[in-house]
């Protein structure tokens, strides 16, 4: 099978920036910026991409966006 792109980047990049600009009831008080998974060496590990976010009451988030095994059936796919 053919490998195919990962887009990890752009989906991390959507939850920062869709987060950022959509909190109307202000709740967060703070997103940070799209990291990556890089080794000490700063060689990339993975796709895998992380953006933290912090509430307006200090509490911490992790939102993580890696790619998973194509036999995965723990997601639901948009158009259903």
């Amino acid at each position: 099978m053919a490998s195919c792109i990962a887009y990890c980047d752009y989906i991390a990049s959507l939850v920062r920036n869709h987060t950022l600009q959509h909190d109307t009831e202000h709740i967060l008080f703070e997103v940070g910026p799209v990291r990556l998974d890089l080794a000490p060496s700063g060689a990339l590990r993975s796709t895998t991409k992380v953006v933290n976010i912090v509430d307006r009451n200090g509490k911490k988030y992790r939102v993580t966006v890696e790619e998973t095994n194509e036999n995965d059936t723990s997601y639901y796919r948009i158009d259903q």
